[in-house]
């Protein structure tokens, strides 16, 4: 009964019924953009990657292992680092393959662990492309090692996948929305018992009265009217800023380093206080630490990650590159 009573709505509800019901389906089943191509996303990575990759390596000993100079020999010693940390950002797992005074930073996507079938929690030995691989054959550094998801390493971003699925769908509907063409500008409304009137005519007599520069004439019954303003657009424009404004907190780092809006008000700081701040809240703690443990244990000796790098960049240096104290300091805009 209920069946058939449906089946006799008005064919005008029933269409806008189905378009309505077609629209949410889109939006719900649509794909978001991927996390590796979420723009604040990026450029975290390789924010992370270059300043670390900056950082030279020291040793207490006079004469510095080779493999700190340059671990791999058809590459600099940036370009390695920067490989490690952009692996830890995106996996939470870098890996190297170690040879004879020198190593090869490795895709992650290839490598797997076999896990200790006594201690789940200690990794026994690795594969490689599908080959066996001994556990001291491979020189391993991981991020966030959370004993509840076994003895690897997990990425900031996949810690959070259901709030950066947000964000990216956020962009997605942007990105549909501009591709459509966007809400029309204008207009025309047709009244009843209005002449017909065709809409490409309509469309190429607005073109011809603008390169005439004279008004143009609607027929009669016809109405030019402006679509209203709902906001949309200014409200995803907002919800991306406050994303990127997240993200840089979820791996503890400034949002004023990525240019996002942070809640709030914040007072001025020098962008020496700034970078002091992140090297305390994130860069120590979470990458430098386990970089240098990873360079210590190949290159059998302390290695150290020189920071000051970091401040030479912001602060004027001398000819032998000592930084000059000055009273104004470079400042970061104060957000609100």
């Amino acid at each position: 009964m209920f069946g058939r009573s449906a089946r006799h709505r008005r064919s005008d509800v029933s269409l806008v019924t189905e378009v309505l019901a077609a629209i949410r389906s889109a939006r719900v089943v649509g794909a978001p953009i991927p996390v590796e191509q979420l723009p604040v996303a990026v450029g975290l990575a390789n924010l992370h990657a270059d300043v670390l990759s900056a950082m030279p390596l020291t040793t207490a000993t006079r004469r510095t292992p080779a493999v700190i100079v340059q671990p791999n020999p058809d590459e600099s010693r940036q370009t390695t680092v920067h490989k490690l940390v952009q692996s830890l950002w995106w996996t939470g797992n870098g890996y190297a393959m170690l040879g004879r005074d020198a190593i090869t930073v490795l895709d992650p996507n290839r490598v797997s662990a076999e896990y200790d079938p006594d201690d789940p929690l200690r990794v026994a030995h690795w594969w490689y492309d599908g080959e066996h691989v001994p556990r001291n054959g491979i020189e391993w550094i991981k991020l966030n090692d959370d004993p509840r998801y076994g003895p690897l390493g997990r990425s900031p971003l996949s810690m959070a996948s259901e709030p950066l699925r947000m964000y990216g769908y956020a962009y997605a509907y942007l990105s549909e929305f501009f591709s459509a063409g966007g809400n029309p500008s204008t207009v025309l409304q047709r009244a009843n018992g209005a002449a017909n009137y065709d809409p490409d005519q309509a469309g190429a007599d607005w073109v011809t009265a603008r390169q005439k520069r004279r008004p143009a004439v609607l027929p009669t019954g016809w109405t030019l009217q402006v679509p209203a303003n709902n906001g949309e657009l200014e409200a995803i424009s907002r919800i991306l800023e406050k994303c990127a404004a997240e993200l840089a907190r979820l791996v503890n780092a400034p949002p004023s380093l990525v240019n996002a809006e942070a809640n709030g008000s914040m007072t001025y700081s020098t962008v020496a206080g700034e970078i002091s701040r992140w090297l305390a809240l994130s860069l120590v703690p979470t990458w430098i630490t386990r970089l240098e443990t990873f360079w210590s244990n190949i290159a059998d000796e302390p290695v150290d990650m020189d920071t000051d790098v970091m401040f030479r960049l912001v602060s004027p240096v001398d000819n032998a590159g000592t930084p000059i104290p000055t009273t104004n300091p470079p400042r970061l805009e104060a957000v609100s």
